[in-house]
Order: structure tokens, then sequence, then C-alpha cells
């Protein structure tokens, strides 16, 4: 069994490439072999272009397929008096109803692909085509629809209330005057929170018998159908629940008191200003006769303390700053990644760990298991002096300004 995804083709890319400048946009995309079982590993980072591998990809074609089928109810009536064939009746075994490609004899299929030599066995490739909405895009959506529809309900129930309260006072007045009076209902209709912003990911599953001569069993096709379907769904949910979650709290923040915040603005400007006053109430050493105090070069040492005081702020655990950047890591979709990015890059932070493969794009996933890391390094960060170590390409200034400079 191997998996793999279906995505553009890579270009070599220079240090300091733009985070997408590795991507082939104009060539078709490919299938990259990412895991395996233990039978299987030589296909991982096997990547194969259509005309390499048409029945791996051709599983890719199956949706589009089936949208140019008209439905039942739109094909054309049969003409008058021609005899009325009777459907078929559909079959729900899973083998018909989940599409996807099964050769019983690889060595009679001329569009197979083999990555040495023909050998006897079956092959079965299956589609895993879900819809991901863990993005800035769905977040950003998602929060848009939730104040909106959330208002808009709140508005509602106030007029629903009133209108409540009106109804309860003329039924209380006819009491009052011996009448009856028939309370006037009002139906509101609430807004439902929209379906969250999607994409399509498309994986395929591939396993095969190759070298065993023998093909695979109806029963065990239907396993790994079922199966491919409950992940499909189950994906899905867990994507949802995620970006939910993120919603949730994004929204929790921007309903949190701005008193919050200017406190801890004014924390940090008593620390900084108190080992700034430390400094000066020390009694300096007297200059020998005729020498001047560089006033320029004192300034540069008051502003280095201001920086070094406040970037120990980022300190894991007992940093004044870090319970703030810490909580990042348990988001699933990060806002302005490429600040994260930045900071992780001049805090020459392992790329390979916090990159997607050959490119500079940031993987948030592994990214933010280095949170800690980054805060470290922040905190013990020596603003002057030489730096003795290399730097390359992705982890300059002016690099790590371009990347930024887009969220302006």
């Amino acid at each position: 069994m191997y998996i793999g995804k279906l995505v553009y083709q890579k270009k070599a890319i220079a240090e300091d490439a733009g985070e997408n400048d590795d991507l082939d946009e104009s060539a078709a995309k490919v299938v990259q072999f990412t895991h395996s079982n233990a039978s299987h590993k030589s296909m991982i980072n096997t990547v194969l272009t259509p005309d390499q591998a048409p029945m791996s990809h051709s599983v890719f074609n199956f949706q589009q397929a089936d949208q140019t089928q008209p439905p039942a109810e739109e094909q054309p009536p049969a003409e008058e008096g021609a005899p009325v064939e009777e459907a078929a009746p559909k079959s729900e075994d899973i083998l018909d109803t989940f599409q996807h490609v099964y050769v019983p004899e690889v060595v009679r299929e001329q569009r197979m692909w083999f990555q040495t030599v023909p050998r006897l066995g079956a092959f079965m490739s299956v589609p895993i085509v879900y819809d991901s909405c863990l993005s800035e895009e769905a977040l950003d959506s998602a929060i848009t629809d939730y104040l909106k529809v959330t208002s808009e309900n709140e508005r509602l129930d106030r007029e629903l209330a009133a209108h409540n309260a009106d109804q309860q006072a003329k039924q209380d007045a006819a009491v009052a005057a011996g009448d009856t009076y028939v309370w006037e209902e009002k139906e509101i209709e609430k807004l439902d929170f929209q379906p969250f912003n999607c994409t399509q990911k498309k994986f395929v599953i591939c396993i095969d018998t190759m070298g065993q001569d023998c093909e695979i069993e109806d029963a065990a096709r239907r396993q790994v159908l079922e199966t491919v379907q409950i992940f499909k769904e189950q994906w899905e949910r867990a994507e949802v629940q995620c970006l939910t979650q993120d919603r949730d709290r994004r929204i929790e923040l921007m309903s949190r008191d701005p008193q919050v915040e200017a406190d801890l603005q004014e924390k940090i400007a008593e620390v900084i200003n108190k080992a700034v006053e430390d400094v000066l109430n020390v009694e300096q050493p007297e200059q020998p006769e005729g020498k001047v105090v560089d006033e320029e070069q004192k300034q540069l040492e008051l502003s280095n303390l201001r920086l070094t005081t406040q970037s120990e702020m980022f300190k894991p655990k007992d940093g004044l700053l870090y319970e703030s950047i810490a909580e990042i890591a348990h988001l699933h979709v990060v806002k302005m990644p490429r600040i994260v990015q930045s900071a992780m890059f001049l805090m020459q932070i392992d790329h390979d760990s916090i990159c997607e493969p050959h490119s500079n794009r940031l993987f948030w996933k592994t990214a933010k298991t280095r949170i800690d890391e980054l805060c470290s390094k922040i905190a013990s960060y020596k603003m002057l002096g030489k730096k003795e170590t290399d730097f390359r390409g992705f982890q300059t200034i002016n690099y790590c300004e371009k990347l930024v400079n887009d969220y302006q």
C-alpha cells in the first residue's frame, strides 16, 4: 500500500526564493507518494506524471466524468410508441458505487507503470478527495459569517422580546378591564451559520499484489473502499471541528476587554523603564581627564538594554510575553503566518523542520512545535556584536522584510 498526493510539479529554487517559487503551475500536476507500508517503502518520494502513470491519475477524473452525465429526469423523452425500457435496479455494492480503478492482471494492461520490471499481480487505486477548510480565507469568512449571523439573531431575539412584552401588557390591561385578549403570536426565523469555505485536497491510495500472481479479492477491495470512505468523512469532520475552535478563539480574543491589553503594555513599559533606571542610577566611574563621555554610544547601549529586556520577556514558562506567543501553537490556522516564519528564519531555526520539503513555504503543522524554541532563542538573542554563525539566503533581514511586506 502506498499513498500519494496530487500536487504541482516542483522546480529547483534559490535559498532566497519566494514561498511558491518552487511550484511549476504551468505543467500538469503529478502524484507524489509520501507514505507506504513496509513492503512498498521504495515508492516514497516517487513522483509520477499523468503520462507515466495514467492508471493512478485516472481516479481524479471520475467526478468530472460524472458531471457530464445528465440526471435521469433530464434525459430526453422516448419517442411516442417506442417501447419503454425499465431501468435496471441500481447496485448498492460499494464496488459499484465507489468509483476506483482495479486491474486484475497488470501485465495485460499497457497503461500500467512498473517501478522496475513487469511482474504478475493485480493493482487497485482509490481516490481520496476531501473538502479541506483549514485556511486563512476560510477562517476569515467563518468569523465574518459568525459575527453577521449572531448580530442578526440577537436583533431578532430583541424584536421578539419586545413583541412579547407588548402582548403581555395588552393582555394584563384586558384582564384588568374584565375582557379577554387573544395573544398575537410572532414567529421569527433565525439565520444559520454558512458552511465553511473549502478547497479540495486530492490523494490516491494504491494497492497491488505484484510479484504474488494473485488478484485482490472482492472482500478485500470492499474493506479498502469502506475504510477510505470512513476516513474521508472523519477527516472532514475533524477539520470542521478544528476551524470551529479557531473561530471561537478568535471571537473570544476580539471580545476581550481592551483594558487587559492596556495593562499588559503598561507592565511591559514598567519593566523596561525600571531596567533603564537601574543602570542610570548606578554611580558612573570618573572619566580620565580630557576624555569626553560618548553620548551616542551611551544611547546605543540604552537602546540595546531596552530591546534585550523586552526580548527576555519571551523566555519560556516565566516570560511576561511567553503565554501570548505560546498560545498560537494551539491554533490549527494561524493568521499572517509569514510573520512567525520570518521570526523563525531570523532565529535560525532548522529550515526543514518548519517548511515544506524543497521550498520556503511554511508548514504550520510542524512549525508550531518549534514555538518554545523560537521564544527561547528570542529571549537569549544578542542585539549587538558580531554574529559568528553563517546566514543563509532566507535568514537575512531583507528577505524577511520582503516576506511580511505583503501584509501591508
